[in-house]
């Protein structure tokens, strides 16, 4: 339950685009809007590292709980996790391809992202309700 809920807070509260600028910031002393490669910005770079800070600490939440589960309980542990690799493919490769394009092509990838980011968290939604 408390990745659930911390993606919610997050995605809620907008943890992410807060800590995105403070870590582009310390990066480089600039604005972190300033552009790294065309649309790419220093900010993009801070997002990416603050997802992935917060997605080890969740994996290794997630792996305690899987050692302390039991056999029955793993298999659906499996299950959550391969739905979590998905969501994250899509909220974090994707979301940080966003900026590389624009026009027509950045539409179609925004819709990939949000696409498969609702998808994949119905899907765990389905799975935690069918227990």
């Amino acid at each position: 339950m408390v990745i659930p809920i911390y993606l919610y807070w997050d995605d809620s509260s907008l943890l992410h685009e807060r800590f995105e600028t403070k870590i582009a910031s310390f990066i480089r002393e600039c604005n972190p809007s300033d552009n790294l490669i065309t649309n790419f910005a220093y900010k993009n770079i801070g997002e990416i590292l603050y997802i992935s800070f917060i997605c080890f600490i969740l994996l290794i939440v997630f792996l305690i709980c899987y050692h302390l589960s039991q056999a029955s309980e793993r298999y659906f542990l499996k299950k959550i996790l391969k739905i979590f690799i998905i969501f994250g493919f899509f909220s974090i490769f994707i979301d940080s391809i966003n900026p590389l394009f624009d026009g027509f092509i950045y539409k179609v990838i925004v819709v990939i992202e949000d696409g498969g980011v609702m998808i994949s968290i119905r899907y765990l939604t389905a799975c935690v309700l069918n227990i």
